[in-house]
């Protein structure tokens, strides 16, 4: 499945040209052009506005807020394999957290959402936790049963696994395989990134460049950084058309996934799960999911592969 996809386009790494899809090759889609983005289930939206509760809950170290989300008989596992029955046992072991921990925040990114029943929905994501809350470095996955209790959607089960991240993964230091000129082509469409460590090696910088059949073009650039108090790469990203993000970066099995928040040229929210993908030392792979065009959910973008020149 790997191939360059010739309107994903590189420049997408930073989540503002988000419209582009291979369907509309030559020019970013607006909310009117995206003819395959459509909105979201109602009962999805619901379960991500349930995630955003959560989040702000959890912020706030309120415990009993928390444990509301859950079921009556609902049930939590922890990282350590312990489960926890009912709002009340889930209640409590918030409430001791928080108590530990009274400063710590958590960023959260529903990576998928699987409608299995008119009652169930599995949701799946990562959690990243401030590092004043744990002295680990890393990340938590999750899964998340949903069911609809008395018609709102409850968490009847969620299982968290803690993922450590390799110290050696966790500095700027990581990105210098990329140091040099990397291109794609197919079409007569050209992608090229040149990647360069800036300000004494403490930031890597991107600037893309993609050449359309009639010769226009788009363009861009993107900053890395080592985000000490979160203790992960964050990246800030700009393009030509006025569009800007911010991505944080957590490590993965041969590469990163980034999670892309930003706002489109004509103000509107955009979001996407980036991934980069080392395949050796002369190519990687490149993907965009989740992504989203104010309330329009667009389609996932096609694999990448770019070449080092």
């Amino acid at each position: 499945m790997r191939r360059i996809v010739t309107a994903v386009l590189f420049v997408s790494l930073s989540s503002n040209s988000i419209g582009w899809t291979e369907e509309t090759r030559s020019e970013p889609a607006s909310a009117s052009k995206t003819t395959q983005a459509v909105e979201e289930s109602s009962e999805l939206k619901e379960i991500r506005s349930g995630s955003d509760a959560f989040v702000k809950a959890f912020n706030e170290g309120n415990a009993e807020a928390v444990a509301s989300l859950w079921m009556e008989n609902g049930e939590y596992v922890d990282e350590t394999g312990e489960r926890f029955t009912g709002r009340d046992e889930i209640q409590k072991v918030y409430a001791d957290y928080f108590a530990a921990h009274p400063q710590s925040q958590i960023q959260n990114e529903i990576d998928s959402l699987h409608k299995l029943s008119s009652q169930l929905v599995i949701e799946e994501g990562r959690t990243t936790v401030d590092q004043n809350a744990t002295a680990n470095a890393g990340y938590c996955h999750y899964t998340a049963i949903h069911s609809l209790e008395d018609g709102k959607w409850k968490l009847a089960l969620v299982r968290d696994q803690w993922v450590d991240a390799p110290i050696s993964e966790q500095h700027i230091s990581d990105l210098d395989w990329l140091t040099g000129t990397w291109t794609a082509e197919e079409r007569g469409i050209e992608i090229e990134s040149v990647f360069e460590p800036v300000e004494s090696g403490n930031f890597m910088k991107l600037t893309h460049t993609v050449t359309q059949l009639d010769g226009s073009q788009t363009s861009g650039f993107q900053i890395f950084g080592w985000n000490a108090r979160s203790s992960q790469i964050q990246s800030w990203n700009f393009n030509s058309d006025g569009g800007h993000a911010v991505g944080y970066w957590v490590p993965q099995s041969n590469g990163w996934l980034a999670e892309m928040h930003g706002e489109s040229g004509d103000g509107m929210e955009t979001k996407a799960v980036n991934s980069l993908i080392r395949l050796d030392e002369n190519a990687f792979a490149w993907k965009s999911v989740n992504r989203t065009l104010g309330d329009l959910q667009l389609p996932d973008t096609g694999e990448v592969i770019m070449k080092r020149n």
